[in-house]
């Protein structure tokens, strides 16, 4: 009966050491004298100690960007990538705790729900600028929303609208060429339908007063 409830991992943990044991000699796993139960507890001995990670875990899979200071010259960029780390950590840690008790737990790191901003990034660095108005999800800081939109997720996850691939120079993963510009509170009105001109874009993110590329051309919303 326990087998068809015992967690999977458990289960290649305790064979791998049994295969380990077997090499000097030890009954093989599912022999009489292999005393599986022991293999068992032994496995999830071992799982356990890996339910914290290390700091060199959490900076190998969420490195500092190499173009941000160094750590320690700036306080809210330490404290953005300090909390996706921790975040990480969370969900390595439930992952862990799953494969012990076999709960069929989930991560803790809910997915984030649409907030009350709407983000104008530009992506790449073209002339004109290409510029995408995204509902942005969550409610942060803009330090943590340029964090969100510029290291941490991939270009197709921030698109989100059905773009297979984004290419860059070889790299079909290229993290960076999409910049946040503005965050702004999300209109009543939005989203837009119909034919909106391009000033009504302009009233709702000042930033677009800042590039001569900006113009008044009106632009087809919805339908």
């Amino acid at each position: 009966m326990e087998r068809k409830t015992l967690s999977e991992m458990i289960e290649r943990v305790a064979k791998e050491l049994a295969r380990i044991d077997e090499q000097d000699g030890a009954a093989p796993w599912g022999h009489p004298s292999c005393d599986i139960n022991s293999y068992r507890q032994r496995a999830r001995a071992a799982i356990a100690a890996m339910r914290e990670p290390t700091e060199a875990m959490l900076s190998t899979v969420i490195p500092r960007p190499d173009y941000w200071p160094p750590a320690g010259q700036n306080a809210v960029k330490d404290a953005i990538i300090t909390k996706d780390r921790r975040d990480r950590g969370a969900h390595w840690t439930a992952m862990i705790e799953a494969a012990i008790a076999h709960t069929g737990a989930r991560s803790p790191l809910a997915k984030r729900e649409p907030g009350s901003n709407l983000w104008l990034v530009e992506i790449g660095k073209s002339s004109p600028p290409v510029l995408a108005v995204i509902d942005a999800p969550g409610d942060m800081s803009f330090e943590e929303a340029e964090y969100f939109v510029e290291v941490k997720l991939c270009p197709h996850d921030i698109l989100n609208m059905g773009v297979a691939e984004i290419l860059q120079d070889g790299d079909t993963d290229p993290h960076g060429v999409i910049s946040l510009i503005q965050q702004v509170p999300r209109p009543d009105d939005w989203p837009f339908t119909g034919t909106v001109n391009w000033g009504r874009f302009r009233d709702l993110f000042d930033q677009l007063d800042r590039d001569p590329h900006c113009l008044e051309a009106p632009r087809k919303h919805g339908s």
